[in-house]
């Protein structure tokens, strides 16, 4: 946890160098609609509603080619059938620390289109059942670390604010444990979400 985040420091404070204009810097925030993907039986597992919010910035490296880096604290997981007290929806909540890396292409004034990669570390994860109790079973996901792609299209509705559209597209790579640690089958799990959100520009004049 602490080499990732040193690493983010890093990455945010020397990626400014490479940019050719003026630089944007923003903060964000948004719902999901997220679910996991064969982590467990597709019949038992259901989206949820999830959020994200954090900060990215935005760097020219050419008249229409600019970076997007970002660091977003994101809620994604899935619901699922709960046989515990009764049969109901519980849900799985598991909390990211994300850093995407957007390369972006300005198709006009006011619209933009990208894709890039994400990687996510896993900060905990939370079982809410229908009973309302909240039980962390962070030591149930030990891979922490994922990845993903992501494409975003956004539109600028005020010069200072964009509405942005955005598809992750998670790799398989987590598993989860049993309370005693043994490993609950044999296939990898995957998130995928559909985010939604605006994004507030503190500096706009070059865009």
């Amino acid at each position: 946890m602490r080499f990732f985040l040193s690493f983010c420091g890093l990455f945010f404070a020397l990626t400014p160098s490479i940019g050719q204009g003026q630089i944007a810097y923003g903060i964000k925030g948004g719902g999901s609609l997220c679910n996991t993907y064969k982590l467990l039986n597709e019949d038992y597992e259901y989206h949820r509603l999830g959020w994200y919010a954090g900060a990215e910035v935005q760097i020219p490296i050419s008249k229409r080619f600019f970076l997007q880096p970002e660091l977003l604290y994101s809620s994604k997981g899935f619901r699922y059938i709960s046989y515990i007290p009764f049969q109901d929806k519980a849900a799985v909540h598991l909390n990211y620390l994300s850093v995407p890396l957007m390369v972006n292409y300005k198709i006009s004034d006011k619209f933009f289109g990208g894709i890039g990669p994400e990687v996510n570390y896993l900060v905990s994860a939370k079982n809410r059942y229908p009973s309302k109790e909240v039980a962390d079973i962070s030591d149930q996901y030990p891979l922490k670390f994922d990845f993903g792609i992501d494409v975003t299209a956004a539109y600028k509705i005020l010069p200072n604010l964009d509405v942005e559209l955005r598809y992750n597209y998670g790799f398989r790579t987590f598993y989860y444990t049993d309370a005693v640690g043994t490993r609950v089958g044999e296939s990898r799990g995957a998130n995928r979400a559909i985010h939604l959100g605006i994004c507030y520009f503190l500096d706009f004049d070059y865009r």
